[in-house]
């Protein structure tokens, strides 16, 4: 959930710059005719030749774990050898080895739309249409070279056995329900910089919104005394304790995954609940395994993907057409997103720095 600053951005661009004659002599793998994307049989014909896929990954592993034994499990003969990073990390690791001629990741999943933006600009990945690449809207890939299966849908988690039926319908109405003078102390923030931390900052700052929150709306959240954590998932993992009554937010994926394993948590995601494309999948433009990889990046992107991810992962899927098979879409209590607020990640790139530093230092304040 990491952000790539955009001074961190300029100097790999920089070095792009400055190492051209490298990057032209980094010459892409020989790949022989690609089968059509759908003929999978062939593919995996040729992707078990190859063996062998390395996946540069930034979501937690046990999940992704998970996810890949039912791949290895339909696709025998194929091993996934993952490499976790967080987004700034994994982008300039990427970046050297491409520049240094080293290719060794076949794919990337990076948690950061700028870097995203930036590989497929500078022409980093490779293109891929996958059979159901049209049932993803345009906001949910690049072209054909990288697609986000999941979007991340922001949150506020509560105990059930800390929350009245009352409180949990106030907090479902607006985001600002924080403020009820019954909420005071009863809450948990968080103060670090990671994505899911900072899209509600920008729907907080948005002028568009400024009757429901306003300028002093950090000021106004702090002085409820809330509890502060610097990690989001210790954050839920102490509502779940019962140490607080919610936690505001935290990102439905991970309360999902905690009340799938039995906690006693719900959650509810009001009207304008930031949404955004947070954790992209692409193929490097120079994979040495290039058939595996596109084997599973079609598998990940298929149905039968679509309701692994929901399975293991706990987000609803972009993909169109699919349906949300999540056992948390069958509780009587589930209300699904309905009006989400999309992020706009040119304002992201601008004040994602200043707006999370602002907000740590006001809570901070605010004890």
């Amino acid at each position: 959930m990491s952000y790539l600053r955009p001074q961190l951005r300029q100097l790999a661009m920089s070095a792009v710059v400055a190492s051209q004659a490298a990057a032209l002599a980094a010459v892409t793998p020989a790949i022989a005719q690609l089968p059509d994307p759908s003929d999978i049989a062939t593919l995996y014909e040729k992707a078990k030749a190859e063996g062998t896929i390395r996946w540069y990954v930034g979501s937690p592993l046990p999940a992704l774990k998970a996810l890949l034994a039912e791949f290895e499990k339909k696709y025998p003969g194929i091993k996934v050898e993952l490499n976790r990073g967080a987004g700034v990390a994994q982008y300039q690791k990427f970046m050297q080895e491409t520049l240094a001629g080293q290719h060794i990741a076949d794919m990337v999943q990076i948690a950061d739309f700028p870097s995203v933006r930036a590989l497929h600009k500078d022409g980093h990945l490779a293109e891929w249409k996958v059979p159901t690449a049209d049932r993803f809207e345009p906001k949910y890939r690049m072209g054909y070279a990288a697609y986000l299966p999941q979007p991340t849908d922001n949150a506020i988690a509560y105990n059930v056995n800390k929350l009245t039926p009352e409180e949990v319908e106030i907090l479902s109405k607006s985001w600002n329900s924080v403020l009820d003078p019954r909420f005071k102390g009863r809450f948990a923030v968080v103060t670090m910089k990671c994505g899911t931390c900072y899209a509600p900052l920008q729907m907080f700052a948005d002028p568009k919104l400024s009757a429901e929150f306003g300028p002093d709306f950090a000021a106004k959240v702090a002085a409820q005394k809330p509890a502060m954590y610097s990690d989001t998932f210790v954050a839920l993992e102490r509502v779940v304790a019962g140490e607080h009554d919610f936690t505001y937010w935290t990102f439905e994926a991970a309360a999902t995954t905690m009340w799938s394993q039995g906690a006693p948590i719900r959650w509810v995601m009001p009207p304008n609940t930031p949404s955004f494309t947070n954790t992209w999948y692409a193929i490097s433009k120079y994979a040495p395994h290039p058939h595996a990889a596109r084997l599973l990046l079609t598998w990940i992107l298929s149905e039968e993907g679509a309701y692994t991810l929901q399975r293991t992962q706990g987000a609803r899927t972009t993909l169109q057409g699919a349906e949300d098979r999540r056992p948390v879409a069958k509780e009587k209590w589930y209300r699904p997103l309905t009006k989400a607020y999309d992020i706009d990640f040119d304002v992201w790139q601008r004040d994602y720095n200043k707006s999370l530093e602002a907000w740590i230092k006001t809570m901070r304040a605010g004890q």
